[in-house]
């Protein structure tokens, strides 16, 4: 008899102690989960109804949303919640090198810049001060500040380099058969499906140019092996 009962509560206390294990893993994976929710990239949590607004030059603004997530536009990825967003598209037929635009809703108004926007593509750019909205208005306008395409369209000088990117890392080769001697400098923007995220481009510096052949790993602390694309090169600038 007494043998039967320490075998039931032998039985009851494993029970117990899987009960323990399965939850502190439940536990675990939830901890998880929201540490990668909070580093993720930007969520939306709302979107306002807009027509699209018409701002000059074949740059419109066509939407709105409130977003919480990584704010990239001074590079520092802080982490903000609510702030607005606004989506942009530019239908010319050259690249925008950088635009400044004002959006008004009701009394408030939000300020909004971007650069490197090639033709056709749309991207989402996060307010400057990162600012939510404090009310909701059907009354909504915009408009541009400022609007400068480039001269020429940028170029990656793919004849010449060849680049590879990773998390963190852009790898710059030069596959022709000169030297290159100029300090090249390597822009690049974040994309999500076909919209570029961040009205910045970030900048990768090789400050004693390529020898032929020569490859060089620069560190690009905004790189992404899935989201990075590299927009245009300069030498020399």
């Amino acid at each position: 008899m007494r043998h039967h009962k320490r075998k039931v509560i032998g039985i009851i206390t494993l029970i117990i102690a899987l009960i323990l294990i399965i939850f502190m893993i439940c536990l675990r994976m939830l901890q998880m989960s929201d540490k990668q929710t909070a580093s993720s990239s930007n969520s939306q949590l709302t979107s306002m109804a807009l027509d699209p607004i018409d701002l000059g030059s074949g740059l419109k603004l066509i939407g709105l949303s409130e977003v919480t997530g990584n704010f990239p536009e001074d590079g520092s990825d802080e982490f903000v919640e609510k702030m607005l967003s606004a989506a942009f598209i530019n239908e010319a037929e050259k690249t925008i090198q950088y635009a400044s635009i004002q959006v008004m809703i009701g009394e408030e108004t939000f300020s909004f810049a971007l650069s490197t926007l090639p033709p056709g593509k749309s991207i989402r750019v996060f307010e400057a001060d990162k600012k939510s909205m404090s009310e909701t208005s059907e009354e909504i306008s915009a408009e541009a500040e400022y609007i400068a395409y480039f001269q020429e369209e940028p170029s990656i000088h793919e004849e010449e380099l060849e680049f590879t990117v990773s998390d963190g890392v852009i790898t710059v080769k030069n596959i022709s058969e000169s030297d290159i001697d100029k300090e090249i400098s390597v822009f690049y923007k974040n994309v999500s499906g076909d919209t570029y995220m961040g009205g910045i481009t970030y900048r990768l510096r090789v400050p004693s140019g390529l020898a032929a052949g020569e490859e060089y790993k620069g560190n690009a602390m905004h790189a992404s092996e899935k989201m990075t694309k590299v927009m245009f090169v300069t030498y020399g600038e």
